[in-house]
């Protein structure tokens, strides 16, 4: 941001959110895709709130693309968002998986089920396109999961080399992404074991003590400019 609209002179700092401790679990054995099947496919979770930049609708496409090349996957979309959006999103769902076999919208999901969800899951996907502080991407990565990630910004910030980075426009990229993921146990373990280390940098009690930190620094150098005497 500072990059497009300057310095605004003052004092900043840049203080990252935290992720809830219910939502850290170490991660668990990877499969290879030969261990799951159509009855039980392997799955692949995005949470977030539906809207145009979320891109969703890339996902799913993505999805069916795997599903058509014989992956046995199974999308699931947890998160609530605007009517439209939603509405969208449900037309596609119906016109590219009408049994509802491997695509599945939940719609929102209160917060404390979310990290069973996410323990339920093999697989993480986050695709939006425009993020100020991604929390949702922080509690996938405390969950251990392996993670296809757009690559905007400021997801590689926060994610680092620990994920699969996509184009999250173009559902041929996304499926691209998440099939090196599904052919790679070894692959899977190695970012799950990457994310969930990364994930360990974020806690609430550090935002708290760099946010007072902050806040404590902005109030003495006020005073101590009201204390210079004044020039003439």
């Amino acid at each position: 941001m500072l990059r497009v609209v300057g310095s605004r002179g003052g004092l900043s700092a840049i203080v990252p959110h935290g992720v809830d401790a219910r939502f850290r679990h170490a991660p668990r054995p990877q499969l290879p895709i030969e261990r799951y099947d159509a009855a039980a496919p392997l799955r692949l979770l995005y949470v977030s709130a539906v809207e145009l930049y979320k891109h969703q609708r890339h996902v799913a496409n993505a999805v069916a693309q795997l599903r058509a090349a014989g992956l046995p996957v199974r999308l699931e979309l947890v998160g609530g968002g605007a009517p439209g959006p939603r509405a969208q999103l449900a037309r596609l769902l119906e016109r590219l998986d009408p049994r509802g076999e491997f695509l599945h919208y939940s719609g929102p999901v209160p917060y404390a089920q979310l990290p069973e969800r996410y323990l339920e899951a093999q697989v993480g996907v986050f695709a939006s396109s425009c993020e100020n502080m991604p929390n949702i991407l922080l509690e996938a990565m405390a969950s251990g999961l392996p993670l296809a990630c757009s690559r905007r910004g400021p997801m590689p910030e926060v994610l680092g080399d620990a994920g699969v980075y996509f184009d999250p426009e173009r559902p041929a990229d996304i499926a691209g992404a998440l099939r090196e993921l599904l052919t790679s146990p070894p692959l899977r373990a190695r970012l799950a074991q990457a994310a969930y280390q990364r994930a360990q940098r974020y806690s609430w009690e550090r935002c708290a003590a760099e946010t007072l930190q902050f806040l404590g620094l902005v109030a003495r150098t006020h005073a101590a400019r009201r204390a210079l005497p004044e020039r003439c």
